[in-house]
């Protein structure tokens, strides 16, 4: 599944399929193990997702999540993309998102504050 986030700020982790049969069977594999994913049709395709809300009640989604915006934010930052700093900034605020870990906690909490400056936020 792939992180998706908006300029509004809202996190899923989305898949998407053609067939319907593929794109069941992956939401059935996702509420099996605990999850609910949802089925929807987007631009033309089947997409299965997980909405941030859900994403909320499980504390192994959220871990991961937070890791991939991170890297997201660091990206971004390095390739001076405002508006998609701002949005990635925002996400990581609407999850509660941990900046940083104990380990690295100087380097990225410097990165965010230099993202969130060149934001202007």
């Amino acid at each position: 599944m792939n992180v998706h986030v908006s300029y509004g700020g809202s996190v899923e982790l989305r898949t998407e399929r053609d067939s319907l049969k593929d794109a069941k069977m992956i939401q059935e594999k996702l509420k099996n193990a605990g999850y609910n994913a949802k089925l929807r049709e987007y631009n033309g395709r089947l997409e299965v997702y997980i909405g941030q809300d859900e994403m909320r009640k499980h504390p192994e989604l959220m871990t991961k999540a937070c890791e991939i915006l991170r890297r997201m934010l660091n990206e971004a930052v390095s390739e001076g993309k405002i508006k998609r700093t701002k949005a990635i900034i925002k996400a990581m605020k609407n999850l509660n998102s941990p900046t940083q870990k104990p380990t690295d906690q100087t380097n990225t909490t410097e990165t965010t504050k230099k993202a969130g400056a060149a934001a202007g936020i």
